[in-house]
This record gives structure tokens, C-alpha cells and sequence, in this order.
């Protein structure tokens, strides 16, 4: 409908649910952005946690191979001085036929090495602790007594992520518990069979792995917000074609379909919201209603689809008549109403007269008889209500018809 203005707030349903459904849509990706990089977190956690648990199988391994052989020989060195926990052996200490001393090295002295080695070279930690234990190195911090005490409970795993020197660590610990080969050196110390003795435990830092997952993070953000926009791009399409089907059946319900200007029920709507504005600030408002004169006749001799013509005709004289802020309908059947906001009842008979002077002007081939029309006027009072405006403007209209038609008539 392109006469008639519709109401902006009717418009801007389809915006609002646009809102809501982009509200939506937001939602649901940040959902699944937040839950894949919980996923790969996890995942970063997932990977710690098996290389920690792969260099605890590795170490308890090598362990069990150096218990099985009841240790190991190596040279004596300023790194590598015998072992004074393993005095009580005969054999701790020996001499190759070349003159090489020998000292005997324990699977815990063994991994207590190679913890020491890995820590230098920035590999992934690891340590033996205990709660009593024979060396102060061995003392174990905060985390790892909370485990060995956790471990006293039964239970057989301790897990999670600290800070160590400002570096994220994934920290792993389980408990070493004593089997048949450490009897062999330890059994001086008390250690029975399938007791826990301490724990081991592991760090691995984050670092890597966090970096390593940076791509991906990337690539996640990239994703979802390239879907994000999609996803926008398809609610504004979306959007505008709900409008444009709003708009189309706002136009259908509130149009008169064959001269296009607003129908009854639309008039009235404004009527009444114009009436009470002129009201709360003392405007002045005024309504004019046109019929066409002998208009029965007019179909009766020339057929619907003449008479459809003039109604269109007048209908188009009427709209390029007024202001933008006037409002025409067609009232029902040949007549008309006018809603002039802001005009005085003086004002309002200078527009009728115009419009009944311009329909002297207007041709329809075939007719022969010159068409016109009768106007009644009628300006708001503020007791008015809309059947009372209306009707003062409808007797005035008749009043013209009565005194011989095509006239301007004032109530």
C-alpha cells in the first residue's frame, strides 16, 4: 500500500523477533565455541595426563628391571658416590680385574638420576617422596603431602594442575608401593611386602601443549565467527522478507483493495488516537465525507467496471489533494472520509470545494454525464467522540444531498 501509513510499531514485530532470534543464534554459537574450547582444554589435560601416566609405566619399568637384577654396577664418580643407605651390603662397593671401582646403584637411586637428568635437560619431572623419607631431597611440598596422606585412604591416583616458578604444570602422583625386588635393599629399612612407601610423582608442563594448541584456537574462534556472520546474514534476509510479507498483509487488512486508500476499520483506528491528540493539546481537527452523486445509476447504466474506474479517479484526486498527515479512506461503497488533522472547519470547506471543482475535470470515456460529488464537513469539539464527529459530518453531507447536490455543506 503505498497511500496509506501504516503504524511503525506493527512494523517492527518482525524487527523484534529479528532481535531475538539474533539474541538466539548468539547464543547458540558462543555455546559451541565455549564448549569446544572446554573440549580442547580437556583435551590439552587428556594429553598431559598420558604422557605423564607413559613416563610413570616407562619408570616403574625400568625400576622393576633394575630390582629384578638387584641393581646395578656403575663407576664410581663425584655424581655417582656410593649409595650409604646400602652399607648393610657386602657387595655395594667392588673392583674391576683393571682397578675400576664399582659402586652399586639401587632402582631408587637409578630414577633419583634420572629425574635429576630429565630436569636438566627441560623434560617433563619427576620425583620419589615419601612421608618419612631417608633424604631431605625427597621431602615432599604441599601437593604431593595432601597425595601421600590421599594415598593412606586408598586412593590410588592424585591429579591436577599447579604452578611451579610461574609455570603451569600438569601434576601427576601414585603411589609406590613395595614389591618382592626392593626387599632385597630395603628390607633392612622395615619395608614389608605391598606396603606404600611413598609415592611418585610427575609434572609435565603446559606450555607446549597450550602453544601447540593455539592454532586451533584460532581456528575455532575463525570458525565460529565466520558461522556467526552467516548466521546474521541469514536472519537479516530472513528478517527483511518477514517484513516485506508483514507489511504486504498489514496492507491487505487495513487497504481498501480497489482504490488502494486506507479502509473503515484503519480510520477509525487513527480517528480515534487524532481526536485524542487534539484533545491533550487543543488542536484543531476536521473530518470530511464525500459521496458521489447518483452513483447507482451511473453503475446501472454503464456497468461495475465504469463505475470502478471513477471510484479509483476520485480516490487518486483525493489523495494528491492533501497533506501527508491527512488521511483518506473509503468509507463504504461511493463514499469517502477525509481525516485532517491540525484544520479548521474554514479549511477544511476550502479542500471540499477544491475537490469538487477537480472532479468537474475528470473524464471516463464512455460516460457522457459529467460526475459529481457532495461533501459534508465537520470539525472536532472537544465532548466528541468518534460516533458524534462522524455523525455531524454525515447530516451535513445529507444537508447537501437535500439542497441539490454537488455541494459543500458545514455541520
Amino acid at each position: 500500500m503505498e497511500d496509506v501509513d501504516i503504524p511503525t510499531d506493527r512494523l517492527s514485530r518482525p524487527r523484534r523477533f529479528g532481535w531475538m532470534l539474533l539474541g538466539v543464534w548468539t547464543a547458540v554459537v558462543a555455546a559451541s565455541l565455549i564448549w569446544n574450547l572446554v573440549q580442547q582444554c580437556r583435551e590439552a589435560l587428556d594429553l598431559a595426563y598420558t604422557t605423564a601416566i607413559t613416563l610413570y609405566e616407562k619408570d616403574l619399568l625400568y625400576r622393576r628391571w633394575a630390582a629384578s637384577h638387584g641393581g646395578v654396577y656403575v663407576p664410581v664418580a663425584a655424581a655417582t658416590p656410593p649409595n650409604s643407605h646400602l652399607s648393610h651390603l657386602p657387595e655395594r662397593d667392588i673392583q674391576t680385574p683393571s682397578g675400576r671401582r664399582l659402586t652399586l646403584i639401587n632402582p631408587a637411586y637409578m630414577t633419583r638420576q634420572v629425574y635429576e637428568l630429565a630436569q636438566k635437560t627441560g623434560q617433563p619431572q619427576g620425583h620419589l617422596h615419601s612421608l618419612k623419607p631417608l633424604r631431605p631431597e625427597n621431602v615432599p611440598d604441599a601437593w604431593e603431602t595432601a597425595a601421600l596422606h590421599a594415598f593412606e585412604q586408598g586412593q590410588t591416583e592424585v591429579r591436577g594442575i599447579e604452578k611451579q616458578d610461574g609455570n603451569e604444570v600438569f601434576r601427576l602422583m601414585r603411589p609406590f608401593i613395595t614389591e618382592k625386588s626392593c626387599l632385597t635393599c630395603h628390607a633392612v629399612q622395615g619395608y614389608r611386602l605391598g606396603e606404600i612407601r611413598g609415592g611418585i610423582s610427575l609434572a609435565v608442563p603446559m606450555a607446549s601443549l597450550r602453544q601447540a594448541q593455539g592454532p586451533m584456537k584460532l581456528a575455532l574462534l575463525g570458525g565460529h565467527g565466520l558461522l556467526w556472520l552467516l548466521g546474521v546474514l541469514g536472519i537479516a534476509v530472513a528478517v527483511k522478507n518477514l517484513e516485506k510479507a508483514h507489511l504486504h498483509i498489514i496492507t491487505l487488512v487495513n487497504t481498501d483493495s480497489l482504490t488502494h486508500l486506507a479502509n473503515r476499520r484503519f480510520f477509525i483506528d487513527f480517528l480515534e488516537k487524532a481526536m485524542a491528540f487534539a484533545k491533550r493539546h487543543e488542536q484543531a481537527l476536521s473530518v470530511i465525507m464525500a459521496d458521489l452523486d447518483n452513483f447507482k445509476s451511473l453503475n446501472d447504466t454503464y456497468g461495475h467496471q465504469a463505475g470502478d474506474q471513477v471510484l479509483i479517479a476520485f480516490a487518486e484526486s483525493m489523495q494528491a489533494s492533501i497533506r501527508q498527515e491527512d488521511l483518506a479512506a473509503r468509507f463504504g461503497g461511493e463514499e469517502f472520509i477525509l481525516m485532517l488533522p491540525g484544520t479548521t472547519i474554514e479549511d477544511a470547506t476550502i479542500l471540499a470545494e477544491r475537490l469538487r471543482e477537480n472532479l468537474k475535470n475528470l473524464a471516463f470515456p464512455p460516460l457522457t454525464a459529467r460526475i459529481t460529488a457532495s461533501f459534508g464537513i465537520a470539525q472536532y469539539r472537544p465532548d466528541d467522540t468518534f460516533e458524534t464527529l462522524v455523525k455531524r459530518a454525515d447530516e451535513a453531507l445529507y444537508a447537501a444531498k437535500a439542497a441539490g447536490r454537488n455541494r459543500v455543506m458545514a455541520g
